[in-house]
């Protein structure tokens, strides 16, 4: 998964996918917010709750 609007869009996306049981990769450097602080907290959700691998693109 990547896109705009991490912390809300991709985010809720996310806990879907995982309560569907589906893998994610979402790769850290593909993923924006409008406050860093809430992109970051995303990205620790989809990966300490949803198991999400963040390991970036680059």
């Amino acid at each position: 998964m990547s896109g705009i609007a991490g912390d809300i869009c991709v985010l809720f996306s996310a806990k879907d996918a995982y309560m569907y049981g589906f893998n994610m990769w979402v790769p850290k450097d593909c993923m924006a917010s409008e406050d860093e602080d809430g992109n970051e907290y995303a990205l620790y959700l989809m990966h300490s709750v949803m198991k999400a691998d963040i390991d970036p693109i680059s």
